[in-house]
């Protein structure tokens, strides 16, 4: 049987594939269900995502959830999220990086980051908390993200690449900084986050889903 740790890669069409960017129950929620984070443009098919919809594992095609929730995108205004939450298999999930205590950090100016997964650790720092936009593009239609981070890589390797979209990112004390949406298709050392937390002008993930961390 397949095993689930954080920021494996996942699909729910083999067209979109991504990662599963951390563990986490709702505050209060009586069955303690575990969700996973992804991006909706990494859950979506032909650009819908549809409640029930089966996600699978890349190293084993098995079913690891099905989706539960999301921001659907738009593409005439400038969206806050690229998010889909996952209804996972608990069974499967398995607590890597100290999980199971980390807490979650504020965004900051030359704050070192990391994107770590079964396969290799990437460096990078926040360059910018405040960038602007990045776009994804879902069936031939161009959807903004704003109110992002921007990340850039701490050497020759790029921060994030092909198959990263959605997962979370690490501060170098293992804190939750936020979630990968992608790399800049012409800068190859910038990549765009989405933060957890956002006291400026509270946009971040926390102000829209009481998340916490998973209790595995």
């Amino acid at each position: 049987m397949q095993t689930l740790i954080v920021n494996d890669n996942i699909y729910t069409s083999r067209n979109n594939i991504g990662s599963i960017g951390g563990f986490y129950q709702f505050r209060g929620d009586p069955e303690k269900r575990v969700f996973g984070l992804t991006n909706y443009h990494v859950a979506q098919i032909d650009g819908i995502c549809t409640a029930g919809q089966k996600a699978f594992g890349i190293n084993s095609n098995e079913g690891i959830g099905t989706l539960f929730s999301w921001f659907r995108l738009e593409s005439d205004i400038v969206n806050s999220f690229d998010l889909a939450l996952v209804n996972l298999d608990k069974t499967l999930v398995r607590p890597l990086w100290g999980l199971d205590t980390a807490g979650y950090a504020v965004p900051a100016i030359d704050q070192e980051v990391r994107l770590m997964n079964r396969r290799e650790i990437r460096t990078g720092f926040i360059s910018n908390v405040n960038s602007g936009e990045f776009s994804v593009t879902i069936a031939g239609t161009d959807y903004r993200i704003g109110n992002l981070i921007q990340i850039t890589s701490a050497n020759d390797l790029p921060f994030s690449e092909h198959g990263h979209s959605g997962s979370v990112i690490f501060s170098d004390t293992n804190q939750l900084v936020g979630v990968l949406v992608g790399g800049d298709p012409e800068n190859r050392h910038l990549s765009y986050v989405m933060p957890f937390l956002d006291r400026r002008n509270r946009k971040g993930i926390l102000n829209s889903w009481a998340l916490e961390v998973a209790d595995l």
